[in-house]
């Protein structure tokens, strides 16, 4: 648990600021929970828009240029949501997170592990 700071001055104005700044650390902690859990979905969607060509009925010559006129997400970063929503179910990939599961994925192909062992789905 983090250490906590004196507690500021007691007015009305303090006590207002603090009320609200509790509310925006706690805003912050559900929305990082839903980080944590959304890169999997982003993959699974990226990847249909990537396996079945969508991008082209949006009028993009390619994938990368979608992500990058969109400004959705580096090409990079989205080849590893789909990389790991292709090799896992979603709450093994959710536990792990998007880069320990895309390290897993690596290892598992660099090693020639993935068809001996329970790296994919």
């Amino acid at each position: 648990m983090a250490k906590r700071h004196a507690a500021p001055p007691s007015s009305a104005l303090a006590k207002s600021s603090r009320a609200r700044a509790d509310q925006l650390v706690d805003a912050v902690a559900r929305l990082k929970v839903a980080i944590a859990s959304s890169f999997y979905e982003m993959g699974v969607a990226l990847g249909e828009l990537l396996d079945q060509k969508l991008y082209a009925v949006l009028g993009y010559a390619s994938f990368d240029a979608l992500l990058e006129d969109r400004e959705l997400l580096s090409a990079r970063q989205a080849r590893k949501f789909i990389d790991v929503a292709k090799a896992f179910r979603r709450d093994p990939a959710v536990m792990l997170g998007p880069e320990k599961a895309y390290a897993l994925i690596r290892y598992c192909a660099r090693t020639e592990l993935r068809a001996r062992t329970k790296c994919s789905k």
